[in-house]
């Protein structure tokens, strides 16, 4: 069990996959979101408190969101990928918010208090089309988690079965 939970060789089917996203949901994010949300709620607290929750939760939230990573490679070797197929989508929105950063400075080149920033339609639009890439990549990785896995081993490991059931 804890090699299942620790280790990101291997594989994980897709009901395994699928208890270990609702528990991280359950578990995870609601108790963050319930911590923040408290710490804002107390207006009386001095801002060191606001600090130190909002570092406390941040600490939280990387530390779950690592181990749901985790999951999520186990089951993208289930379908013969890689697990570096998760940083695609990162990469691709970085890399499209600096395009349209470029592409927004660039268009506002000489153009004076009436360019491209002063029209703020504009600018949003620019960034929300350069944007589409990675939100593609994100749908694109979301179908390859839910799909069904390889039947037969594969370069990850030999078939799962109905026992990886308990992930966390």
């Amino acid at each position: 069990m804890i090699d299942l939970i620790w280790n990101i060789q291997g594989r994980i089917g897709r009901d395994a996959y699928r208890k270990a996203r609702w528990r991280h949901f359950a578990f995870c994010m609601i108790p963050v979101a319930i911590y923040i949300g408290t710490a804002m709620a107390l207006t009386s607290l001095p801002p060191a408190a606001y600090v130190s929750a909002f570092i406390l939760a941040s600490v939280l939230l990387a530390y779950y969101r690592y181990r749901f990573a985790q999951v999520m490679i186990r089951r993208l070797h289930d379908r013969g990928m890689s697990g570096w197929w998760l940083l695609m989508n990162p990469a691709i929105a970085y890399l499209a918010i600096a395009l349209a950063i470029a592409i927004v400075v660039f268009l506002n080149l000489g153009s004076g208090p009436h360019g491209v920033l002063a029209n703020k339609d504009a600018t949003s639009g620019i960034i929300f089309v350069a944007l589409v890439p990675a939100l593609l990549m994100s749908f694109f990785i979301r179908y390859q988690l839910s799909k069904k896995g390889v039947p037969a081993a594969n370069r990850f490991g030999p078939a799962t079965d109905a026992s990886q059931a308990n992930v966390f």
